[in-house]
């Protein structure tokens, strides 16, 4: 990390930034979800507008102490494997069921 953990919980990552690190764009709000819910990370929503946008959201890792505190949170200790494997499937089932979706459309589209 550039940031040498010093500002965690104001870590702001654009769409772009996750594309670039080999998130589809499409499933950037279920990935996020998805490291939320194994308790990884929490979204930092504000209510600021940037201009006549919405502001950015910001992330922090619960492994890494957030900015100003000495502790880390680590609220990924708390879910257990079993949680952890049905949040995974759950996300594997999605994916599945979208990419057949999309094809099934494709075959439409084609006849």
């Amino acid at each position: 990390m550039r940031h040498g953990g010093m500002n965690n919980g104001q870590l702001f990552v654009s769409f772009g930034q996750f594309q670039a690190a080999n998130i589809s764009r499409r499933k950037i709000a279920a990935t996020l979800e998805l490291g939320s819910a194994l308790g990884l990370v929490e979204t930092i929503r504000t209510d600021q507008p940037a201009g006549d946008l919405r502001g950015p959201n910001s992330y922090r890792l619960t492994y890494v102490p957030a900015k100003g505190c000495t502790a880390r949170t680590d609220e990924w200790k708390r879910i257990d494997e079993e949680r952890a494997t049905r949040l995974i499937e759950a996300f594997q089932n999605l994916e599945r069921t979208e990419v057949a979706t999309r094809k099934n459309r494709q075959k439409k589209r084609a006849a």
